[in-house]
């Protein structure tokens, strides 16, 4: 009856070890089975006889930190090692200790320290959470992109990417952006197609504007708007704007007698006057492509529907437009959108 209601301490060492774990919730109950239940002295000679020649993982021995220590520890590691990073300081850290929340208590330390909130760089990595979204019109972003005065009196244009898909529209303009310009461009890619769920841009006054705003709140979107000491926060955006001003100066091009500089692609003030004529097929072109991360190009992720001359390619079955192939149609488009997505973040696991 007694052994049902309390643990008998064979020493002062072991209910020191038990009150320090008490109440963790990772450590306790594997604390607890190790000291009261462990397997006999035959089973543990069997399991080590078993264990040579097999596939097995061998690393140094590290302590184990209950989460009630980890942030006090995590912070006093990175005082005394000098105040380095993120990453420097977690491969300190598993040398020695190991806690099931290490990189993330890691993370906190470097980004809550006072020296380092005074004096230190700007934690950019330690902070940064990549944009990612599962389907269409979840996020759509703009930029717009001022060019030299072409054919028609054009010289700026604003960009709107879907960044689940990738999918650019582009939108010609005699003059600077404006508000009212924005708000006629996201209302033409709403009839269209759909209304997105949000909206990011820059602090632009084309953006940041009551005009937008009003358009936002009307129709449910959320509007978001970047950080000016932060940009790159809306790197899609300012992407496309580079890959189209490469695509205009090629399409603009001679084709005979004439160098190509990849270092000038994204100078914008060299785009030759002509580009207005080739506005339509540079944004056609960039949104055929197949996007190696994605497996698919912006257009298929969009629509669903896959090219003729990438069928075979991709092993895909010649869709006829009846009744009993909707859900056929509606399956492969399902499945490509999930398998695109997973291959999205496998790339962004990799890179972070």
């Amino acid at each position: 009856m007694v052994n049902d209601l309390y643990y008998l301490m064979n020493d002062e060492e072991t209910a020191s070890l038990l009150y320090r774990f008490a109440g963790d919730p990772f450590y306790d109950d594997i604390l607890q089975l190790l000291l009261f239940n462990s397997a006999n002295r035959a089973t543990a000679d069997e399991a080590e006889e078993r264990a040579p020649g097999k596939s097995t993982r061998h690393a140094d021995q590290v302590e184990c930190i209950p989460l009630s220590e980890a942030k006090k520890l995590a912070l006093s590691v990175h005082s005394a090692g000098g105040h380095f990073g993120r990453d420097m300081m977690v491969l300190a850290l598993q040398q020695r200790y190991y806690w099931p929340t290490l990189r993330r208590d890691a993370t906190k330390a470097v980004v809550s320290c006072p020296r380092c909130k005074n004096f230190g760089p700007r934690l950019r990595s330690a902070q940064l959470q990549p944009i990612t979204r599962a389907k269409p019109f979840n996020l759509l972003v703009g930029d717009y992109l001022s060019l030299p005065v072409g054919h028609g009196k054009f010289k700026t244009v604003l960009l709107l990417i879907d960044v689940y898909s990738r999918y650019m529209f582009t939108f010609p303009s005699c003059n600077p952006g404006t508000g009212k310009f924005t708000v006629d461009a996201l209302s033409r890619v709403a009839d269209w197609l759909l209304t997105p769920m949000s909206f990011m841009a820059d602090g632009g006054k084309h953006f940041d504007c009551e005009e937008v705003k009003s358009w936002a709140t009307a129709n449910g979107v959320q509007h978001i708007t970047t950080p000016v000491y932060a940009p790159w926060t809306n790197g899609l955006a300012e992407g496309h704007v580079k890959l189209l001003i490469g695509r205009l100066k090629r399409l603009c091009a001679g084709t005979v007698g004439e160098r190509h500089n990849e270092e000038a692609d994204s100078d914008a003030t060299t785009v030759p006057e002509s580009w207005p004529k080739h506005l339509a097929q540079a944004t056609s072109q960039l949104n055929d492509r197949v996007l190696p991360s994605l497996g698919f190009s912006p257009r298929e992720l969009m629509t669903g529907v896959i090219r003729a001359d990438r069928k075979a390619d991709l092993s895909s079955a010649v869709w006829d437009p009846r009744r009993g192939d909707v859900h056929v149609n509606m399956g492969l488009t399902y499945a490509m959108r999930s398998d695109a997505f997973l291959e999205a973040l496998r790339v962004t696991t990799l890179v972070l």
